[in-house]
This record gives structure tokens, sequence and C-alpha cells, in this order.
């Protein structure tokens, strides 16, 4: 691609007589460098030409070569600059730079929170800073049923954009049937707002359970033994390491603690083996 910059803006000549250059000198633009949200426009720079004495006459071109990138978002390109006056052509190339260094980022939070059960507002969205494509995984891990009904579960985030930039982070995640977020008209007291069993956070603005408790053999029912290495009642009739692998693909993932969350607090009572 050339283009011309026409000669007004870019050319002037010294008129005192005790300045005088016998051959012209030209400012070249430096390399400029931007991030992939900006356009190459913004990096426009045009050189700075001094003619020589009794030279009024010049043309200026650029011509820019687009060089290999590793992600579509990125940009380099090479532009060389032809400067030409009444009897000389001066030429200079110029690196411009549009690069994504920005990892992906949570639109919603990225720290601990508590969430009714029976919603999704606890699953991560990610946002790219120039609508890369997002790959990596999500794992949920160290699932834990606590006191009051209350599930936790970490999420461990490692999401690289197609640039190699990579979000990574873990946090935690509470699911309970209580009201995660409390509205009262006096904050000075809000535990009254709080059910039995529960008290209130400061912290997340929440009730949460009295007790850090686990559970342990003595909660399990018929039919169920306590298995020390996942900390749950599990059937005695199923595997333990296949039980719950839900939708029978081979693996305990996400779409099982969906399934899991689906049937949250549904009774059991008159089910029997």
């Amino acid at each position: 691609m050339t283009r011309c910059i026409p000669a007004f803006f870019l050319a002037y000549a010294l008129l005192s007589p005790w300045n005088f250059l016998a051959q012209t000198a030209i400012g070249w633009p430096a390399d400029a460098f931007g991030t992939c949200e900006e356009e190459l426009d913004d990096l426009f720079q045009t050189p700075d030409v001094m003619l020589a004495d009794g030279c009024s006459d010049v043309l200026v071109e650029y011509n820019d070569a687009f060089l290999p990138v590793d992600c579509d978002q990125e940009m380099v390109v090479d532009r060389t600059w032809t400067v030409t006056d009444c009897d000389s052509v001066y030429t200079h190339v110029q690196r411009l730079e549009l690069r994504d260094d920005e990892a992906p980022r949570l639109i919603n939070s990225d720290v601990s929170g508590h969430f009714f059960s029976n919603t999704f507002d606890w699953l991560p969205v990610l946002q790219d800073n120039c609508n890369a494509a997002l790959e990596g995984g999500i794992l949920l891990s160290d699932t834990l049923m606590l006191c009051c009904g209350v599930m936790s579960f970490n999420i461990n985030l490692n999401i690289p954009d197609d640039c190699g930039n990579v979000f990574d982070t873990m946090y935690t995640v509470y699911l309970h049937d209580i009201e995660p977020y409390l509205a009262c008209e006096n904050p000075v007291e809000p535990s009254s707002l709080c059910g039995e069993g529960t008290v209130f956070d400061e912290g997340s603005g929440t009730c949460v359970p009295s007790e850090d408790c686990l559970p342990d053999a003595s909660a399990c029912g018929p039919n169920t033994e306590w298995d020390e290495a996942l900390g749950l009642c599990v059937p005695v009739s199923l595997a333990a390491s296949c039980y719950f692998d839900t939708n029978l693909d081979g693996n305990v993932g996400a779409p099982d603690l969906l399934n899991f969350l689906s049937a949250f607090g549904q009774s059991c009572d008159n089910q029997e083996d």
C-alpha cells in the first residue's frame, strides 16, 4: 500500500538570509507501538522535512508491508517512507506494532461468594480485551458439604487467549438455600435477619453457618457408608470412584456437578435399594 502526503503539510524552508541548507534535512518518525485495542492510524506520524535552499518541491510517500503475527488481533507493519525533493530520494523504514499483552478477565467477581443453589450466577463469565478466541479449562475441586445444607467448592480457572496471555485464578463458591444477600434497613444489627444456625458474616454480607463443621460417619443413612477419601457418605452398592459420574461419560466434571445441583434438596426418604 503506497500513499502520498501533501507537501504543504510536511515541508518548509528557512527564509532567513543567514540560514541556508545545502541538502534537505529529514526528521523521520520513530518506531511506534500500541495495543490491539487501537488502530494503525492511531500511530500515524509524518516525516519532518526541511528543504534545501533553492528547492520548493517535495513528494512524500509511504508503503506498508504487513508481517506475519502469531494471533489475528495483532499487527506488525514495516512502513517504508520515501521523500523525493528536487534532485534526491531519501528512504526510511518505520516499525509499527499493535500487540495483545493483556490476559482475559472475569466480568463477574473472582472472589469467594455465596449464591443460591438454584441459580447459576456463580458460573464464571470471561471476556478478552481484543475479542480473542479463549481456550483452557475450568476445574471444580474440593467439594464439601458443610452445615445447614451449604455446599462449597473451588473454581480453578486457567484460560489463555490465542496470543498466550493467561488468566489463572482460584476462588471458593458457597451454594445454599439461605438468602445470600441481605437487604436490611438497620445495618447495625444485620444478624437479626439470619435464620437459626447461622450468623452474619461482615466480610461477605451474608448469613453463613455458625459452625464450620464437616460431616462424619454419623451422618450416613441406611445402605450408605463413610468414604474417608471423599469425605462423603456413598452407597454401599456402588463404586465410590464412579458414583458421581452422573452422565456416564467416564469422567466426573462440571456436567455432573450441574446434575447434582438440579436435584439438590430433593427428598429421597421413600426410596429403597
